[in-house]
Formats: structure tokens, sequence, C-alpha cells
């Protein structure tokens, strides 16, 4: 289910080559304090850098991504997987991308993943597949719907 809540895990979606500015973790940053690397991490948020990191929601059900997997926007290379699942509460395959592509990052745009040399569609999203308000975690679970 991390890859439906969009959970990010280091070492697959995560390393030291994107920001957390990059990586849409800006949030999660102690901006009141001085830390290395933070004047780079300053000039990311004053341009408004985009985040990389979105999710895919593959519409073939019987596609098997399993991460890694280029990613294009038409016939250009946009990224790559990095974690993937079959969402069993989504009832859909789904992945967790990096895109370089400004264009293949946006809401609802179509994607294709390249799976052993087969391009399947896949929709953009930039929130979790699965409850993307959080409201299952903060005990409002009558209010969710998969």
């Amino acid at each position: 289910m991390r890859v439906e809540k969009r959970y990010l895990a280091y070492g697959h979606d995560l390393d030291t080559d994107i920001s957390p500015i990059q990586a849409g973790l800006a949030f999660a940053v102690g901006w009141d304090r001085p830390f290395i690397g933070r004047e780079a991490l300053l000039r990311q948020r004053e341009a408004a850098e985009a985040c990389r990191i979105v999710t895919l929601l593959l519409e073939d059900e019987d596609a098997v991504p399993l991460g890694g997997e280029p990613v294009y926007l038409e016939d250009r290379i946009a990224g790559k997987t990095t974690s993937a699942a079959f969402g069993y509460r989504i009832g859909r395959p789904l992945a967790i991308a990096d895109l370089t592509l400004a264009e293949a990052r946006a809401e609802g745009a179509t994607a294709f993943v390249d799976i052993a040399g087969t391009r399947h569609a896949a929709k953009v999203t930039l929130r979790p597949a699965f409850d993307p308000q959080g409201l299952r975690m903060r005990g409002l679970q009558a209010a969710v719907k998969a």
C-alpha cells in the first residue's frame, strides 16, 4: 500500500540526486535553522521548481510494472518509474515515477510506461492514488472512498 499512498522510500524513490523541493517534501525541511545546502534549496524554492515525483495510474489492469521502467511522453523519455505495484485498493497497477520533462508532470497528462518493450498508457497524478486527503489516517474512515 506504500505506492498507493505515495509514501516515498529512500533508495527507490529518493536518493542524493533529488532535493526535498524536487521530491515535493519542502514541508519537511527545517527552514528556520542553518544547514549545509540551505541556500541552494532556498534558490530552488524561490524559483518555484516543480515536484518531479508523480503517481502513474496504468490503464491496463494486466500490466506488471516492477520499477525502473522508462516513462515516455509521446516519443521522448520523460523519466523512469522508481517503485511499482498492483494497487489492490484501487484495482489497478500503479507506479511512482521521477519525471524530468515538465509537460509530463501535468495533472491528468497521459504518459507511457515501457514494460518489457510494450508501452502501457498511464494517467499522471500529483496526489496519492488511495485516500489523497489522508482522511483515513486522521480517523475519518467513513469519509474515505476507495
